[in-house]
């Protein structure tokens, strides 16, 4: 493709003109104008650019999976530290329910996202296997829904990502700044039933 446009812009100021650009080449075949608006041409660029979104889903994919599992681990914890504080009446119960309405948040986010991701890249497989003169329409119409959801805040920011990784860190029995993870736990054990 990139040729073809070279080729265009050389025959065009070489001397043939825009006139020139649309006449048949010598020997009878298509016109430099022909070849380089030909959507036949376009295809191998657009299966490229799909490969390239299937691959960035992918990543999308594992990191969303991880901050999932990130926000798993702080309500299993939560959930346990409230279980082991619901006899004792425990002062830090707003704390547990708080980490536990968060973390649920975030796995609920993470749940969706996945599932968008997943229907992203079935559509962008079904437009890579689009006949010839559709697949580019095809392939533009997945990546225009893939930046909506991009914009949207139905996925995980990078911050979102970021905290949730730094709040189930085991940091031990530190006493200034545990992680979220490491609170629970002590609240857990001072509770009277520890988390292992």
């Amino acid at each position: 493709m990139g040729a073809l446009a070279g080729q265009l812009v050389t025959h065009v100021l070489g001397g043939g003109g825009l006139s020139g650009a649309s006449q048949p080449t010598a020997g009878g075949g298509a016109s430099y104008l022909s070849r380089a608006t030909d959507p036949s041409n376009y295809n191998p660029v657009a299966s490229s650019l799909a490969t390239g979104f299937q691959q960035n889903l992918t990543t999308q994919s594992r990191d969303i999976t991880e901050y999932q599992a990130n926000e798993q681990k702080i309500f299993d914890t939560a959930t346990s530290a409230k279980q082991a504080c619901s006899t004792s009446n425990s002062p830090q119960s707003g704390f547990i329910q708080a980490a536990i309405d968060g973390a649920a948040a975030g796995i609920a986010k993470a749940t969706n996202a996945i599932s968008r991701i997943s229907s992203l890249s079935n559509k962008i497989t079904s437009a890579q296997e689009a006949a010839a003169s559709e697949q580019t329409t095809a392939i533009t119409e997945v990546l225009t829904e893939n930046q909506n959801f991009l914009n949207s805040n139905d996925i995980p920011t990078a911050g979102e990502t970021a905290t949730a990784a730094l709040n189930a860190q085991d940091t031990g029995s530190a006493t200034t700044s545990p992680s979220l993870y490491s609170s629970l736990k002590q609240i857990s054990a001072s509770c009277g039933r520890p988390i292992i």
